[in-house]
């Protein structure tokens, strides 16, 4: 079976303007969480041990997930049409929770 990516045929269906949230896991780890402009919950990472670890997964993210393909593996039988467009979430400034900084 061959993995096609999936087309977004609508740019503005897939525009973001969400942010990446800081939190603290327990006592010793971090977490970052991607929302949605309205506070859904897009996604969330796995632990990390320190915050600079935790930041520079949200680093990564930003910088690979613009030009990310859909790689759809679920198996269902609809045929993806060509390459996603997706767009980079915007940060602002005061996205930051408390405990954000150091």
């Amino acid at each position: 079976m061959t993995h096609q990516p999936i087309q977004v045929d609508n740019e503005e269906e897939c525009a973001v303007a969400g942010r990446f949230v800081v939190v603290r896991d327990g006592d010793d780890g971090y977490r970052f969480r991607i929302e949605a402009e309205d506070g859904q919950l897009m996604a969330a990472s796995e632990p990390y041990t320190s915050k600079s670890s935790a930041l520079k997964g949200v680093e990564a993210i930003k910088r690979n997930a613009a030009d990310a393909q859909v790689d759809d593996q679920s198996g269902d039988d609809q045929a993806p049409t060509a390459t996603p467009r997706v767009a980079t979430p915007q940060t602002p400034s005061s996205s930051c929770q408390a405990g954000c900084s150091e």
